[in-house]
């Protein structure tokens, strides 16, 4: 297994190396590093490799964007609390940045996965200190400020469901509540108002 996994590992290495000459050789490496990761024992043993990746998540290419999200997403999955707790710090702030700016629905899609498997698997104290953000910049993207869209937040003690439509169509995010105590609630406004509300 370990000498087959420095070969794949090697492998990879030089797809990326060649990236210069063709971005898909970059996008293979990374999707088969997020594949593989789910083999290695030691999140050490990627180091280097998590470097690149963080490296490359602000790539203008947004399939190699996507690609750096899928082995953030995996890496979650596959170390679990070892890679949060070594890379919280890091990571939530990269992805809080890019869903921000990013116009590629594919792309936002999949920082919302990468989200969802870093909060499943950030112990409570720590995602406290990124919840404020992550809420903002997702509140943010669902309001226009044309004043045309209606925003919906469903609250309850598991999730914050957010639901924005207008005339072109409807966004839709559930984001994991670490900590809410009290009735359901469900908000229905103008994101114009809901935009207002927040930078007040």
């Amino acid at each position: 297994k370990d000498n087959l996994l420095v070969i794949i590992s090697n492998s990879v290495l030089e797809l990326i190396s060649h990236s210069k000459e063709n971005w898909k050789y970059k996008y293979i490496a990374f999707i088969a590093i997020g594949k593989i990761s789910e083999y290695v024992d030691d999140i050490n043993n990627l180091t280097k490799v998590i470097g690149m990746i963080f490296d490359d998540i602000y790539n203008e290419n947004p399939k190699i964007r996507y690609a750096c999200l899928c082995c953030i997403s995996q890496f979650a999955e596959n170390f679990r609390d070892n890679f949060t707790e070594l890379y919280h710090a890091q990571v939530y702030p990269m992805l809080i940045s890019l869903f921000s700016k990013e116009t590629i629905l594919r792309v936002r899609c999949q920082i919302s996965d990468a989200f969802e498997s870093l909060i499943d698997n950030t112990s409570k104290s720590t995602i406290n200190a990124y919840l404020q953000g992550i809420l903002d910049t997702i509140f943010t993207s669902f309001i226009k400020s044309d004043g045309k869209n209606t925003v919906r937040l469903n609250i309850d003690s598991s999730s914050i469901e957010i639901t924005s439509s207008n005339q072109i169509g409807s966004s839709f995010e559930k984001i994991p509540v670490t900590s809410y105590e009290g009735n359901p609630l469900e908000i229905s406004c103008s994101g114009k108002y809901l935009q207002d509300a927040i930078r007040a």
